[in-house]
């Protein structure tokens, strides 16, 4: 006969969270009892109170425990079983709070800028049971997917810049916690970065009566059709009133002039974005 009782306590037992679940690991007690250990006890502990335990009939020191809450603080203690029963609990882990990744974010929408796109969006309705800390931003262009934007902050708009206008992007945005980047939101609506266009070049022109045949090079769109240009006549160096042509075309005729005056004209051109900086002044023309 070998007298025996039960098996010391384990020690070092170490809570990794999960989805609903944690992997925990322990050390075996130093002394079996003088029995062989057969299994372990394992007690969850949610606010300070014993949950029901669960019982492993192993002599593996790694286990999961699962079926606990997503959001919950657990810890856990440990006891060794032999075949006299089961002994003493091991001092309890570190608090530890399973969770899952947080859920998509909803509302994605996008202003276009110069080179830049501003996004928004609606935060996740579920965390997953761990705070969100940030946001993964992924740009597409044509379906082909480019390189994400990681964003460390839990702001719900972002300008993401760098972008190339007259370009048309869609934007997915994924919510970050302590479980990883979770689902991609459905993709936004196509946005197209933009700016004012270019200055007009090579204004020129040839008198008529009481008019002048005005053309100019067309500009850069600055990324959005040009929808109209605004021709300036000068007179002795002052400034007439400006005329707006809503058409692409680049020669206008402009009429109403004084027969004999030595006239000037500048010319600017207008997106949906708004109007660009005015081209260099032509040289003095008359009309005759």
């Amino acid at each position: 006969m070998t007298p025996s009782t039960t098996p010391a306590a384990p020690f070092g037992v170490v809570a990794v969270a999960g989805d609903g679940q944690v992997l925990l690991g322990w050390t075996a007690p130093s002394q079996d009892g003088g029995s062989p250990v057969t299994g372990y006890v394992v007690t969850p502990y949610e606010a300070g109170i014993a949950q029901s335990p669960d019982t492993f009939a192993s002599v593996a020191t790694t286990e999961a425990v699962t079926g606990l809450t997503d959001g919950a603080p657990y810890t856990f203690t440990v006891a060794a079983s032999n075949v006299d029963g089961t002994g003493s609990d091991s001092a309890p882990s570190a608090a530890v709070t399973p969770a899952a990744l947080a859920g998509a974010p909803t509302g994605l929408s996008g202003a276009s800028g110069d080179g830049q796109v501003t996004l928004s969006w609606v935060a996740p309705a579920d965390d997953g049971g761990s705070p969100v800390t940030g946001y993964v931003v992924t740009p597409s262009i044509g379906g082909v997917t480019q390189t994400p934007i990681v964003l460390t902050s839990t702001a719900t708009t972002d300008t993401v810049t760098g972008l190339s206008n007259g370009t048309t992007y869609t934007f997915a945005v994924a919510a970050v916690n302590a479980m990883g980047t979770g689902p991609d939101s459905i993709e936004s609506a196509g946005v197209t970065p933009a700016t004012v266009p270019g200055a007009p070049t090579a204004v020129s022109g040839t008198g008529g009566l009481g008019e002048v045949i005005l053309s100019w090079t067309a500009p850069s769109d600055g990324g959005s059709p040009i929808t109209s240009y605004t021709v300036t006549p000068s007179l002795l160096g002052i400034a007439l009133t400006p005329t707006t042509y809503a058409s692409s075309a680049t020669s206008e005729t402009v009429t109403g002039l004084l027969l004999g005056s030595l006239y000037t004209f500048t010319v600017t051109a207008t997106n949906a974005v708004g109007t660009g900086p005015s081209s260099a002044p032509s040289a003095g023309i008359s009309p005759t």
